[in-house]
């Protein structure tokens, strides 16, 4: 349900977006704001995800033949390296309160 929600999100978003520039030549800034914030939202319920399937595995999770172990630090680090940080959070947010935008989540 998680990710089914997270993946809609971003569809939803993306299909405003793209339904916008074809009718307007561009799209919002609301749109693009909503995109980037679906996109974020995605990405930490991926780990959020990848996190619970490996507490339902259990301490089998840590074993090296197990991918979970990766797959849950590969979530981690994109979430903390790719733009999917604080940082934009924040960026986002201060242009839902007015900010100007800034940087390419916008």
């Amino acid at each position: 349900m998680l990710y089914g929600a997270a993946r809609a999100a971003v569809y939803e978003s993306v299909n405003r977006y793209w339904d916008e520039c074809l009718r307007e030549g561009h799209g919002s800034l609301q749109a693009r704001r909503d995109m980037g914030l679906a996109r974020i939202h995605a990405h930490r319920t991926a780990r959020e995800v990848a996190q619970l399937m490996f507490d339902t595995v259990g301490a089998p999770a840590v074993y090296e033949g197990m991918p979970l172990g990766s797959l849950l630090r590969d979530a981690i680090v994109i979430n903390e390296h790719l733009g999917f940080n604080d940082g934009v959070v924040e960026r986002l947010g201060g242009v839902m309160l007015g900010d100007s935008p800034e940087g390419a989540f916008i």
